[in-house]
């Protein structure tokens, strides 16, 4: 009905937010389905019940808000102007979003945890990370955390980013030499870790792997690496990895494909794509790795994807980036995640640190490609995050999974972390107080209702976290509050 009604050339712009809106509400119905997965420290939950007819209104409801005026058009000249619908939706979708249940206890919103605390809980949280007696996630011959081939990339870049922090002087004098040990420690594991986990990949393809946003996830790996060790091993690596991805291109809907089936083209594998090119350019040039790559090719692959990207209409009304392309349609399609608002701001923080002399700036597209202009989109895009993907009490949350909260998959389970590791970065060259509240607030939720507390396990960190701890613990959650706590100690929370 909303098809045969919406004019053509405003279809693309109302179905991914009709979509989004009504899958959302949608997601009440697991209320009422036997799907939770067991629990994996105690029996299955038994989901909660509501009431039928509220299911039903928050189902219709949001339809009926968007249909009613298109059926109401015979009556005034012409169709409904996009603006009106979309206006009538985005309404609807701010002031009657899903709520997930309150969190128990209540955050202490007066706590002010100091810098010097935050380091010692995200010591905590990454020494179960690393190999131990007990220690089932990590296997030392495939250089893995629980046989996870991404998720394992992004394990390496927070350990290396908490090394870098405390290298850079964060820590306190009372922290200091314990800390100092510890980055000593982490990168003589990173050293084990980068030989292991390319023998381990089990396909004799080294880094690369089916799916191009893997290796974009272990380029950036292996960047953050170098920047801890100015080792140029890691950053040979990352180029090697590099030129994998470029052979991903020409995509249905152009672009590079997700992965080497060519069955899809996502917004993750191309924003990784244009963050790896930005990293390459602000380093290859101040290494003696042994590629050639020249840094200014890098540096237009990253502002070109960049424009490709931008024109393919994947931004809702709030802003944020929905998941890809239909390769039918090629319009955009999919719920919003947050890890893809966290690479996009990621990759417009390092393409803003391009020299204003390269070639580029002078060019007919620089007022897009400006650093003031690059780090303006930035806050946009944190700005629609924060206020979207969030509970009400400000607790970054994938609501594209409230389906099965608090328990997430080992993928979803990783996604928060790399949005706000990604904003620690623009809060760096943008320092908005916003951005560290947001910061701070979340890890102190995650220290006080979503970490399993005393005994071994002290540290032991959740999937959702607003608590409770105990649920969906795994590698790929404890990297992921892991993120939020290195974040916290970046931004001097």
């Amino acid at each position: 009905l909303v098809r045969s009604l919406i004019k053509e050339e405003d279809r693309h712009s109302i179905f991914p937010l009709l979509l989004e809106n009504l899958t959302s509400q949608s997601r009440f119905l697991s209320l009422f389905l036997p799907i939770h997965p067991p629990h994996p420290l105690g029996p299955e939950r038994k989901p909660k019940m509501i009431p039928l007819a509220h299911t039903l209104l928050l189902l219709v409801l949001p339809l009926l808000l968007l249909v009613l005026p298109l059926l109401l058009s015979p009556l005034v000249e012409g169709r409904p102007d996009i603006t009106t619908i979309t206006t009538i939706a985005t309404t609807f979708t701010t002031l009657y979003r899903p709520q997930i249940p309150s969190p128990t206890p209540p955050l202490n919103t007066d706590d002010q945890t100091p810098s010097s605390e935050n380091l010692a809980r995200a010591l905590t949280a990454a020494n179960l990370l690393l190999p131990r007696e007990g220690n089932d996630w990590y296997n030392a011959t495939t250089g893995l955390w629980q046989d996870l081939w991404w998720n394992s990339g992004n394990i390496v870049t927070t350990l290396a980013r908490l090394g870098q922090i405390i290298d850079e002087g964060e820590e306190t004098e009372e922290r200091g030499e314990e800390a100092k040990e510890w980055r000593d420690s982490v990168i003589g594991f990173l050293e084990e870790e980068f030989g292991a986990a390319e023998r381990g990949t089990g396909e004799g393809q080294g880094w690369t792997r089916g799916f191009f946003d893997d290796g974009g996830w272990w380029a950036l790996a292996w960047i953050q690496v170098y920047d801890l060790t100015n080792d140029p091993r890691y950053l040979t690596a990352a180029e090697e990895i590099f030129e994998d991805l470029t052979t991903g291109f020409n995509a249905t809907c152009g672009g590079q494909w997700w992965d080497k089936a060519h069955t899809a083209s996502n917004t993750i594998n191309n924003a990784l794509y244009i963050s790896v090119a930005a990293h390459l350019a602000n380093r290859v040039s101040t290494t003696s790795s042994s590629s050639s790559k020249d840094p200014e090719a890098c540096r237009t692959t990253a502002r070109t994807h960049l424009h490709w990207l931008q024109d393919q209409n994947l931004l809702t009304p709030n802003g944020t980036y929905v998941d890809g392309l239909d390769l039918q349609t090629c319009q955009p399609t999919g719920p919003v995640f947050t890890y893809n608002q966290g690479v996009m701001i990621g990759a417009l923080v390092e393409m803003s640190r391009f020299p204003s002399s390269s070639s580029a700036s002078s060019s007919s597209e620089s007022s897009d490609e400006g650093a003031s202009q690059l780090l303006d989109k930035a806050e946009t895009l944190a700005t629609g995050a924060l206020q979207t993907l969030v509970d009400k009490e400000g607790i970054l949350t994938e609501t594209a999974f409230l389906l099965s909260h608090p328990n997430l998959d080992l993928v979803s389970a990783q996604f928060k972390g790399i949005f706000v590791r990604n904003l620690a970065e623009l809060y760096s060259v943008r320092p908005r107080e916003e951005f560290r509240e947001f910061v701070r607030r979340n890890a102190q939720s995650i220290w006080e209702r979503d970490r399993i507390s005393g005994g071994e396990n002290e540290g032991l960190l959740g999937a959702a976290w607003q608590g409770p701890g105990d649920a969906s613990v795994s590698s790929a959650a404890q990297g992921s509050g892991l993120d939020c706590l290195v974040a916290a100690v970046g931004v001097g929370a």
